[in-house]
């Protein structure tokens, strides 16, 4: 007499039961679906692919906190810090991808993996605030050159993102699929908006006089617009993927690598971008502070329009673009320090 836990007639040998050939279960749908535990990522994982992108992740984050301390771009430390969170997220993925059977795992990397392109995008805001105050003249710095006040634009911008990604999270949480739709929608109308502040004030550049290393800071700025171009791509995949989220017929749920390549590799190219293009190698030491300070930033750029006050540091290097130089500012026979009684930082002169 058969066992009752023969394979039946047809299938092939070791199949679990209630699964069919390809994947599915017994009814046509997607693992985690069927009987058996319950499989939140409703397709078989490929651990050694989670690994691997565990691993290059965990590389991105080493190079993101080295450029960080070699250029002191202090207040880009929110990349180092989405990098390190993305490679964490994706080592708890893999943990859920080989135990397939517990949720917890995979709920707490739903939320981490969340996080970070909200960092990323808020670090585009940050540093496109920066090339504004480092190359625009002062008649230019107004609302309608800008379309938003020139203090304004890292927090409205960075409000926006951040408050639909609170939103996301909450309506995720509640299971109410409309409010999820809407804070992605809300994310990619941001980096919308934002490219095309960026593209214009890039376009716009063009008449205005020549600044230090004209080319450089657009190489930058590029760069900036690039990465919230792609971020707009994987804004896109994931609109779709909510609206398909309850379809278990739908492609990302049925397979993986539709998961690597509109989700994963867009992050991993912006985070390429960045470390190519770093914000530190163009934009001068006061300027990439942790804390914006307006006073020093207008001092310093109040100096530069004079054109005078520029005390180069001896030795000069050969490299003529690697010098240091300090600024001071004369007034009434005395010298004041332009950073108000604080070490002056070392600017690269270009």
């Amino acid at each position: 007499m058969a066992s009752e836990s023969a394979v039946p007639a047809g299938m092939p040998p070791g199949m679990p039961p209630g699964m069919m050939p390809g994947g599915m279960s017994a009814g046509g749908l997607p693992p985690g679906f069927g009987a058996g535990p319950i499989n939140p990522f409703m397709y078989k994982p490929n651990v050694p692919g989670n690994v691997i992108g565990t691993a290059v992740f965990g590389l991105i984050t080493i190079t993101a906190v080295f450029q960080c301390i070699k250029y002191r771009s202090w207040y880009f430390h929110l990349w180092a810090q989405a990098s390190l969170i993305t490679t964490v997220a994706l080592s708890i993925r893999t943990f859920a991808a080989i135990h397939l059977g517990e949720m917890e795992p995979y709920i707490i990397y739903s939320i981490a993996v969340g996080i970070p392109p909200t960092m990323i995008a808020i670090g585009l805001f940050m540093t496109f605030t920066r090339i504004i105050w480092f190359v625009a003249p002062d008649e230019c710095i107004t609302i309608r050159h800008l379309w938003l006040p020139s203090d304004w634009v890292t927090f409205l911008l960075g409000l926006m993102f951040a408050a639909a990604e609170i939103i996301r999270a909450a309506g995720g949480k509640l299971h109410l699929d409309n409010i999820v739709l809407l804070a992605v929608w809300i994310q990619w109308i941001t980096l919308a908006c934002f490219v095309v502040l960026a593209t214009r004030f890039l376009i716009e550049s063009e008449s205005w006089a020549c600044y230090p290393d004209r080319k450089q800071w657009r190489k930058l700025l590029v760069a900036v617009e690039a990465s919230a171009l792609i971020l707009m791509f994987r804004a896109t995949h994931s609109i779709v993927t909510v609206q398909e989220l309850k379809n278990p017929m739908a492609s990302q749920n049925k397979h993986e690598w539709i998961f690597w390549v509109f989700d994963v590799l867009p992050t991993l190219a912006v985070y390429i971008i960045q470390a190519i293009w770093h914000p530190g190698q163009y934009l001068p030491r006061w300027l990439t502070t942790f804390i914006f300070r307006k006073k020093l930033v207008v001092a310093e750029r109040r100096i530069r329009a004079r054109g005078t006050g520029f005390n180069i540091s001896p030795p000069m290097p050969a490299d003529p673009k690697s010098f240091e130089v300090t600024f001071a500012e004369v007034e009434l026979g005395t010298v004041r320090n332009a950073y108000n009684g604080r070490r002056p930082h070392a600017v690269r002169a270009y």
